[in-house]
């Protein structure tokens, strides 16, 4: 990445939506692991050796990875869509329940 770009990056004349640029970056700067977990990134000796970073059965929580932002954005507006239009539908999980004694 070129020093230009970095500069446009810093001056918010560009963002940065791709995982891979981040990490780009990350090891441009020499980040230390603390750091990039932050980021939401893989340990630097853990990405570059095939590790625990990538074994996604070692975090449970983690059900989908996505490779940009934009397409988690649209998932998740597609499932909100999905819920929102069931719970307007008669019987939804949104509608009115009486309690029953």
């Amino acid at each position: 990445m070129t020093q230009g770009r970095v500069n446009e990056i810093i001056n918010r004349r560009r963002e940065v939506s791709r995982l891979d640029v981040y990490e780009r970056i990350a090891d441009g700067l020499g980040m230390p692991d603390d750091a990039r977990h932050l980021l939401g990134l893989a340990a630097g000796r853990e990405r570059r050796s095939g590790g625990a970073a990538f074994d996604l059965s070692a975090f449970p929580e983690v059900v989908r990875v996505y490779s940009a932002q934009t397409s988690a954005r649209e998932e998740i507006q597609q499932q909100a869509r999905a819920a929102t239009e069931e719970r307007s539908m008669p019987g939804g999980k949104g509608t009115s329940r009486r309690r029953t004694r």
